[in-house]
């Protein structure tokens, strides 16, 4: 799953919280991908499960 931090309506931050902690959807694979302070904001996703983490923009080659 991919999520950024700001998401409409959503904080991406927590949808990260309740997957790891899901018993049924802990295994899911999550990684971030977001233009938020990429540091701080790498941080807290590591510190919130995410398996991964990049920022945006990226070079995709």
């Amino acid at each position: 799953m991919i999520l950024d931090l700001k998401l409409p309506g959503l904080n991406g931050l927590r949808i990260c919280r309740l997957i790891k902690r899901d018993w049924n959807m802990k295994a899911t694979k999550v990684l971030a991908l977001t233009a938020y302070q990429p540091e701080k904001a790498r941080k807290l996703f590591i510190n919130a499960g995410a398996d991964g983490f990049d920022s945006k923009p990226f070079d995709n080659q």
